[in-house]
């Protein structure tokens, strides 16, 4: 049988597959950003490019506010961990019952 960490400043899930996801979101946005101002056209004969741009550009802020989501449920997990871990103290090992416990009690004679 395995021990809980004992770690007391680290929440007991793993959020860091979550982080990435953030950090990948928001560097794919930004590559969505630089490929539609790439792609924006200088003549209005190519004006197919300008509506991929607003596409890219849409997506872009898509991701970027799907990553703020993310961020403030982390930010929310992470406070409701710290308020919990304040609640109460870490717990202590009980004293044993040795021969003058037992007495004072009137377990023994």
């Amino acid at each position: 049988m395995s021990k809980a960490p004992t770690d007391n400043n680290r929440p007991p899930h793993n959020n860091t597959g979550t982080i990435f996801e953030i950090n990948f979101q928001l560097g794919y946005g930004t590559l969505l950003v630089i490929a539609g101002v790439l792609m924006w056209p200088s003549d209005p004969h190519w004006w197919a490019f300008g509506a991929m741009s607003i596409i890219c550009w849409l997506a872009a802020g898509g991701l970027v506010f799907k990553s703020l989501r993310q961020m403030g449920q982390l930010h929310v997990y992470y406070k409701r961990m710290r308020a919990f871990q304040k609640r109460g103290k870490a717990p202590k090992q009980a004293r044993l019952a040795n021969k003058q416990a037992q007495q004072n009690g009137g377990m023994q004679s």
